[in-house]
């Protein structure tokens, strides 16, 4: 999927002062759209979307993430940094209580009992889950094989490094300051997520190098100001 955003990075400031030259000011969307391809920016994005658990399904040949709309949450509380990244799989006796398991590093499968809504403790953290939909739950128990619920903790880190290569950003038209960023993901609501993101976090962007360039100008007219003011006693 792709989206198209229309950039105005014209500064007029600049040029009725004339001082763009003194701080290098570059305008234009392609001094946008550079940092803009950065995972940096991409991580500032990734922050803002509530993507710190991944909610799966494993079917016989695929797996199928559960976004935004999920039937129950995990909250979290860090032990060890081996949380990230591990599958966690799940299994609900009822709508109270279940088991949550996972395979740790000498390859036994260790199980926890839980009961929802209050904390369990394993070796790397401690876990909490809520149930926000048990008729669907038993659904996707039901339909699919053993064990087949499990969820990941994620960091931002994680996620800008698996989504960077899915990203592309590129000019369209410099005349008309236009821009095109597509993302690809399974998840069609992941996809449309982060470009709606993305296009929100590139205008906050160039609002904030406008603003970043006026502190500049005003630094200059300031310094500026006080020099002639400097000459003016200096001749009385």
């Amino acid at each position: 999927s792709k989206t198209i955003l229309q950039i105005n990075s014209k500064n007029d400031a600049n040029k009725i002062l004339n001082v763009q030259n003194i701080y290098d000011v570059q305008e234009g969307i392609v001094a946008t759209i550079e940092p803009v391809k950065s995972k940096l920016f991409l991580r500032r994005v990734i922050a803002k979307l509530p993507l710190q658990v991944s909610y799966f399904t494993e079917g016989t040949f695929r797996y199928i993430q559960h976004y935004p709309s999920i039937a129950y949450n995990a909250a979290f509380k860090v032990i060890s940094p081996d949380i990230y990244g591990k599958k966690i799989y799940i299994k609900f006796f009822n709508k109270n209580n279940g088991v949550l398991s996972y395979t740790s590093a000498d390859g036994k499968a260790r199980d926890f009992r839980f009961t929802s809504d209050e904390w369990v403790t394993l070796p790397f953290a401690e876990l909490k889950i809520h149930v926000n939909n048990y008729a669907e739950i038993e659904n996707q128990q039901n339909t699919v094989k053993e064990s087949s619920l499990f969820f990941i903790i994620n960091t931002v880190d994680q996620l800008t490094s698996d989504f960077y290569s899915r990203v592309n950003i590129k000019l369209l038209s410099e005349a008309a300051k236009t821009m095109e960023i597509s993302f690809q993901h399974s998840n069609a609501n992941i996809t449309s997520d982060l470009l709606d993101t993305m296009a929100a976090e590139v205008i906050i962007f160039d609002l904030e190098k406008k603003g970043e360039s006026a502190k500049k100008i005003l630094a200059f007219v300031d310094t500026q100001l006080t020099f002639v003011y400097d000459r003016l006693r200096n001749s009385e």
